[in-house]
């Protein structure tokens, strides 16, 4: 994932149940020329620095592998000049499970979720360690893809139950959208760009101004209807006929017909082409590509040879006061460094601040090293080979006890050291310190802190009980609050809902 920020010091950044590589960022547009102007969308010199001292050069050079299609020439754009935006990473998004999805189990090349009152199977490639929940919940899933090459549709699918339909209903957040069963194992929906949503629809919200957000490959259009009902006049484009039919679909069933939405079915490079051409601006766009793919006119797609050229068209849409560009890319086999390194050459000299990284999690059964992986992290262990470095930080040559403030642990690893008679409210502030056993009163500052997180994780009860009287459950909420209460950059978490 990389995300890229408008330059105001402003905070964050990022697929199929995907390891997706993700880079969001926003640059920051400054010293336009004076006669720039003109309707909101449309600016007379496209893009600031894409042709100096007039119009836009529209001029072509001959296309890469991206057109087998009828026009085999591309835009000639200048190469961007000046610093590169800031960079950072690896930042981790994570989405905590809801009504709507959850991720059950992963191993053996598979994965295990369950999405509203279904549970699914599908594969997974990278997921190459063991399962770790019981063969007959994976065989009792509701929907299991099999991939037979001789079906299409549902016909790939096997229904152990009961035969499902190719759509069922499903919500994010009062949007209501179909889940559906394809026959390229897909759900209908990416449950991870979660963390997405919820980023572009604060941004779009509290823009305070209108915004105008481009959807590339936009699938099923559910992060167009987020941005639509965050108030953005949202312009959504997929090379897909038939996911286009499916994203009206779920504007209709959400309700939503009166939101400013443009359907457009048409290659994506294409299409951000003729804008470029004709001048148009969006304060947010977003990039969802595939690897490989083709456009209704033929056109081919190929992630290593046409993103660049992508992000460049990109750069000449954004506004003079963009929001943000958030690029999501699936197996690509490159890193999210890779990402964000292409996003930084791409916004040069436009400020603004990238940040890149990935979801993950750190999978393997009873005894594989994970909590001992974790207790030297946190410099609770020491290693015996090897190095580790921690947010800027190596173990060895930086203070590990002033950086484990700025990490929250939740491991049961913690539960055997806590003293028997210290009170939960004891527990808590200890977390701030990162420290076993308080040894000194708690503030009144610490203590309403603690407070605070105690009734956020519903404990206020147990404020006053020793940690001996506790029961599992409660000692994981109690550790849990006690990891919130550093307010961590980093937080790890070993098992965090054993016993709950």
């Amino acid at each position: 994932m990389a995300r890229k920020r408008e330059g105001r010091g402003d905070r964050r950044s990022g697929g199929e149940g995907r390891d997706r590589a993700t880079a969001r960022s926003a640059p920051r547009r400054e010293g336009r020329s004076a006669g720039a102007k003109g309707e909101r969308g449309r600016k007379p010199e496209v893009a600031e620095g894409l042709a100096k001292g007039g119009k836009a050069s529209v001029g072509e050079v001959a296309a890469s592998s991206h057109d087998a299609g009828p026009s085999l020439k591309r835009l000639d754009l200048p190469v961007p000049k000046g610093p590169r935006p800031i960079l950072t990473a690896p930042a981790i998004l994570t989405v905590k499970p809801d009504e709507t999805y959850g991720l059950l189990d992963t191993g053996d090349g598979e994965k295990l979720e369950r999405y509203g009152p279904l549970t699914v199977r599908r594969p997974e490639n990278q997921a190459i360690w063991p399962r770790r929940r019981p063969s007959s919940e994976w065989d009792g899933a509701d929907a299991i893809f099999t991939g037979d090459t001789d079906e299409e549709g549902t016909g790939r699918w096997r229904f152990p139950a009961e035969p499902l339909g190719e759509t069922w209903p499903l919500a994010y957040d009062g949007i209501a959208y179909h889940g559906r069963f394809t026959s390229f194992r897909h759900t209908g929906v990416f449950p991870e760009q979660a963390a997405h949503w919820s980023f572009l629809s604060e941004a779009i919200a509290g823009a305070g101004r209108p915004v105008r957000l481009l959807n590339l490959f936009g699938y099923t259009g559910l992060a167009s209807l987020v941005a639509a009902r965050a108030g953005a006049e949202v312009t959504h484009v997929d090379a897909s006929k038939k996911a286009i039919g499916w994203a009206r679909e779920n504007q209709a069933l959400a309700e939503m017909d009166d939101k400013p939405i443009r359907w457009i079915c048409e290659d994506a490079v294409r299409y951000a082409e003729r804008e470029v051409k004709r001048g148009s601006s969006y304060e947010a766009i977003l990039l969802d590509p595939p690897k490989f793919g083709r456009g209704p006119k033929g056109e081919v797609w190929q992630l290593f040879e046409d993103l660049p050229y992508l992000l460049g068209l990109t750069r000449a849409l954004l506004s003079d006061r963009p929001l943000f560009v958030i690029l999501t890319a699936y197996s690509i086999r490159a890193s999210f460094f890779s990402l964000g390194a292409l996003m930084g050459e791409s916004f040069r000299g436009l400020g603004g601040r990238i940040e890149a990284g990935e979801h993950w999690a750190v999978l393997g059964p009873n005894g594989s090293g994970k909590t001992s992986l974790l207790a030297a992290l946190t410099g609770y262990k020491s290693p015996t080979s090897g190095k580790i470095h921690i947010l800027g930080k190596t173990f060895g040559e930086d203070d590990w006890f002033l950086l484990r403030k700025q990490i929250g642990l939740v491991s049961s690893a913690l539960d055997k050291l806590m003293a028997h008679d210290e009170p939960v409210l004891e527990t808590i502030v200890s977390g701030k310190y990162a420290m076993i056993d308080l040894w000194h009163e708690p503030s009144s500052g610490d203590k309403r802190a603690a407070r605070a997180i105690l009734k956020r994780i519903e404990c206020s009860h147990l404020a006053n009980r020793p940690w001996a009287q506790l029961s599992q459950g409660e000692r994981q909420r109690a550790l849990i609050g006690r990891a919130l209460m550093s307010k961590p950059k980093l937080l790890m978490l070993d098992e965090p809902c054993a016993g709950l």
